[in-house]
């Protein structure tokens, strides 16, 4: 019985690893224009979600 505990608490360790959210943000500087105009976009829809403050749920169906 012991054992089994240990182990699922081992086990359930080593998955959170796994589900870690990566972290946000553009990785490389848009360089096109059509790059551009994509990234200054997703920054505006960005900032205007924290303006609602959604829950994960809401933000699921976005």
């Amino acid at each position: 019985m012991k054992t089994g505990l240990i182990l699922l608490a081992m086990g359930g360790c080593l998955m959170g690893g796994g589900c870690k959210r990566p972290a946000g943000g553009f990785s490389a500087e848009p360089k096109s224009e059509e790059e551009k105009t994509f990234y200054t976009i997703g920054v505006d829809i960005g900032r205007t979600l924290e303006d609602f403050n959604p829950s994960p749920a809401e933000l699921q169906m976005v």
